[in-house]
């Protein structure tokens, strides 16, 4: 098939089954094509509307609007709405024909100006378009006089006429009418007055979302409650078609644009009663005008709650959606897992000043010297097998293994003070009037200042006005100031004083030494008395993880006694974020490599691709060689559980994680610490319910010359093989 027909052939295809999905705050195309089946039971309905997303599609093209948000449904889900209800209000002629065609476009236009409008204030436009369009009909109605009314939606061919009217007649012995009344206002939002398309839809969006049915329920309790209690019979609301106010408030406020959680459960008690009140104020004078109420009670509240939520102080665990991932599960999932894993997370990285094995002799609310103001501080310094800091008796300077030691740089950043001229203190001797020692401040950024003190006089490698490199000398280990033995102090502070308040803040990655051997801290806070080390990095694993961009892998997969091919493509996307894209499925994974961590942040498409595999097994890789070091990160659990078991626990999820999931690391096999030339990294996923855990996930990679060798993963009973054919740049 010709490349171009093919890419007009997707975009159509998608643009209009997404319009549908649009509607009911879902982002799949298998919802828009089940909604679009039910629209079909009404044949003239389906064909307006499929002509008027035609219409749309193809105007935004010529008109060279973003090809994508047409092609996602978000300027034209509002045309759907208009052509439904054109449809439901105006039978078929070529007069309306006419009309349809002038009122598409003006939803689209309007789709356009007004999403670019809310865009900036960062607030969405709903369905405004669809209301403006709505509104302009019912006050000109009068003046299209050669249109006849529709009156009687049985007169549409209706397909499933007989079906439909024995699943009306059998549900009033079953259910309630608060029931009947629910599945009225879920099809009415489709301008569809049946019961049964209103059964069908509400299975659509359990299948799509467990969270999103708890939310229906939810809402049109409560509003039917409030509705009964101050403003009068709740069975009118079946009459008027405006209950899926409450259903839409609900579904908008309660996942799709705020992160679901018990409190935001709690919210929506407030956010539909407000829209019964709208529905009760706003009713009677759309009444009066001739005009149906039709969604504004739910444009008005959920804008006037997203905006002032905009101007909170603290988010109090209600908190907006970032980064839109379509369900509320997906929503809740990604916030979740996102804070666990870089809640510690800072934007400037440091790292310890200290090169080899140093003892961290005095930490944060030390019980000598780091007290009051000055509590958040760090001194090392350095000990012996016996943790004695001293040769021989210990009673001069070069006794002490940290004397003259070298001083690293633990972050980039300009000199801007300096105290030097300092003579050393003998041992046993302190200097009180210059109670800092020879010291030297870097400047991290405004407002944000490292100071490293009681350096060795006349060390200092640096002067004013330089810019220091992290890793770079800038003095050694002296016993000057406040200091009865060689040791050197750290501590953050907001301004460039010698001398000024600490502030708390981590040092980005490092190891620590122990009787079972090392452990490994990101964005942590060294103890007293612990042995801390830098993390080298090393260059096999540097490279093998280097993933250029504009580069692609390809792969020899074995799986199930079949063999095939894949390839991989490296690149950098318009905010700088480096992906994997698989182009045969169109997968994609986020990742960082900040020279020492390597670790996936984001992935999107099918969960049965290699690429996801690969996903798995490198969630989290320390790019230095240390055999035996553990690293764990958390995995979004609906990644690794089956799908009929998440089901059960995304009912839960927003008030509590029942199955949470973690991912471990290491170094197995190595040939050479010193120098390899082969690493073989193991990794695992283990998820736990309550005490239960299950191994979920293996993986083993061997990394030689430079790159990822191969990759076998155990999966739920399967082996897949991957073996790198070649890595080549692409012109």
């Amino acid at each position: 098939m010709n490349k171009l027909i093919k890419q007009n052939l997707i975009y159509y295809i998608e643009g209009i089954l997404l319009s549908f999905s649009n509607i009911i705050f879902a982002n799949k195309k298998w919802v828009g094509f089940c909604l679009f089946l039910l629209i079909a039971t009404f044949p003239i309905k389906a064909f307006v509307v499929l002509s008027s997303l035609f219409i749309a599609l193809s105007l935004s093209k010529l008109f060279n609007f973003d090809n994508q948000l047409a092609q996602t449904g978000t300027f034209t889900f509002n045309t759907v709405l208009v052509a439904l209800g054109l449809s439901s209000r105006f039978s078929w002629s070529f007069d309306f024909l006419m009309l349809l065609l002038l009122f598409t476009t003006l939803s689209l236009f309007l789709s356009v100006w007004l999403f670019y409008y809310f865009s900036k204030k960062g607030l969405p436009f709903l369905v405004l378009p669809f209301l403006i369009c709505m509104y302009i009909l019912s006050i000109n109605q009068q003046s299209y006089g050669h249109l006849n009314i529709t009156t009687n939606i049985s007169d549409d061919f209706f397909l499933l006429k007989d079906f439909i009217n024995y699943f009306r007649i059998n549900i009033s012995n079953v259910f309630f009418d608060y029931f009947k009344i629910l599945l009225s206002s879920l099809a009415a939002i489709f301008f569809i007055p049946s019961q049964f398309i209103g059964f069908c839809i509400l299975v659509i969006i359990f299948f799509y979302s467990r969270i999103n049915f708890l939310l229906v329920l939810l809402g049109f309790s409560i509003g039917v409650i409030f509705y009964l209690n101050f403003l009068g019979d709740f069975k009118e609301l079946v009459f008027q078609t405006i209950g899926f106010n409450f259903i839409l408030v609900a579904l908008a406020l309660g996942g799709f644009f705020i992160i679901p959680s018990t409190k935001v459960f709690l919210l929506q008690f407030f956010t539909v009663s407000f829209s019964c009140l709208l529905v009760g104020a706003l009713n009677p004078l759309f009444i009066k005008v001739n005009s149906p109420l039709y969604s504004l009670p739910f444009v008005l509240v959920v804008l006037l709650f997203l905006t002032v939520l905009k101007y909170r102080e603290k988010t109090n665990s209600i908190e907006l959606v970032a980064f839109q991932q379509g369900s509320p599960e997906d929503n809740l999932y990604k916030n979740f897992y996102s804070k666990l894993r870089f809640k510690a997370n800072t934007f400037f990285h440091v790292y310890l000043p200290i090169m080899g094995e140093w003892r961290m002799s005095q930490g944060i609310d030390g019980k000598v010297t780091h007290l009051g103001d000055w509590k958040h501080a760090f001194d090392f310094d350095i000990v012996d097998n016996n943790n004695k800091t001293y040769k021989n008796h210990g009673a001069f300077l070069k006794d002490y293994f940290a004397y003259e030691a070298p001083v690293i740089a633990p972050v980039s950043g300009y000199v801007v003070n300096i105290l030097e001229n300092i003579i050393d203190n003998p041992i046993g001797e302190i200097n009180t009037l210059n109670n800092w020692g020879n010291s030297v401040v870097i400047k991290i950024s405004d407002n944000f200042y490292l100071k490293i003190s009681h350096l060795l006089n006349g060390s200092l490698k640096v002067k004013l006005d330089d810019y220091v490199y992290a890793g770079q000398i800038i003095g050694l280990c002296g016993n000057s100031g406040r200091s009865p033995e060689p040791h050197i102090h750290l501590q953050f502070q907001t301004s460039p004083e010698i001398g000024a308040k600490t502030i708390k803040y981590p040092f980005a990655y490092y190891l620590t030494k122990n009787e079972n051997g090392q452990k490994f801290h990101s964005f942590d806070y060294p103890k007293k008395n612990e042995v801390v080390k830098n993390i080298l990095p090393n260059n096999l694993l540097k490279n093998a993880f280097k993933f250029l961009p504009n580069h692609q892998i390809e792969w020899k997969v074995e799986k199930n006694k079949k063999i095939y091919y894949k390839k991989w493509f490296f690149g950098i996307d318009a905010y700088n974020k480096s992906y994997i894209l698989d182009e045969s499925t169109q997968a994609i994974a986020y990742f960082k490599n900040d020279g020492i961590l390597f670790y996936f942040y984001d992935y999107f498409g099918s969960k049965n691709t290699e690429l996801f595999q690969f996903y798995l097994a490198h969630q989290k890789v320390l790019l230095g060689v240390y055999k035996s070091v553990e690293v764990s990160d958390w995995i979004i659990p609906n990644f690794v559980i089956p799908k009929y078991l998440q089901w059960f626990f995304d009912c839960f999820a927003p008030f509590i994680q029942i199955v949470k999931a973690k991912y471990h690391n290491e170094i197995k096999e190595i040939d050479n610490e010193q120098n390899p030339s082969q690493i073989v990294l193991h990794s695992k996923i283990i998820s736990s319910f309550f005490n239960y855990k299950r191994k979920y996930f293996q993986s083993k990679t061997i990394i030689f010359n430079d790159t990822i060798q191969s990759l076998n993963i155990q999966k739920n009973n399967q082996n897949i093989n991957l073996s790198c054919l070649k890595i080549s740049a692409i012109a």
